[in-house]
C-alpha cells in the first residue's frame, strides 16, 4: 500500500496530537508486550464527539491512567475485552461505571 501510495505512514509520539481535517488523534503508550514495537492506544476527538480505544493491556497494574475516570471524560470508550477471570479493582471499578450509564445509552440509541 505505501509503495502505491494509498497510504502514507507518519511517525507518532507519545501524547503528542495529530491534526487530520477536523480530527485531533492523540497515542498514549500502553503495558503490553513490546518486543517488536510499542503498544499505543489513541484518544480521538470530532467536533461533536469523543473516544478512546485502548487495545489489550498486559497488566492493568502497569498502566499509569485510570481507566474509570478517563471513561468519564470521553463520549465512547472502546477496550480490548479480553480479561482473565480475575478482574483487577479498575476495570471492575470502570466496568460499574460504565453500566450504571448503560440505561440512558439504550435510552438514547432507541430514538
Amino acid at each position: 500500500l505505501v509503495n502505491f501510495k494509498n497510504i502514507e505512514l507518519k511517525a507518532l509520539k507519545n501524547k503528542t496530537e495529530v491534526g487530520f481535517d477536523n480530527i485531533k488523534v492523540t497515542p498514549f503508550l500502553v503495558p503490553h508486550r513490546d518486543e517488536f514495537s510499542e503498544t499505543v492506544g489513541y484518544r480521538i476527538e470530532g467536533p461533536n464527539k469523543s473516544a478512546v480505544f485502548i487495545p489489550d493491556i498486559d497488566k492493568w497494574e502497569k498502566w499509569d491512567g485510570d481507566l474509570a475516570e478517563l471513561a468519564k471524560t470521553v463520549d465512547y470508550l472502546l477496550i480490548d475485552a479480553t480479561f482473565s477471570v480475575t478482574v483487577n479493582y479498575q476495570v471492575e471499578t470502570c466496568l460499574k461505571f460504565l453500566t450504571h450509564l448503560l440505561p440512558r445509552v439504550w435510552s438514547c440509541s432507541k430514538t
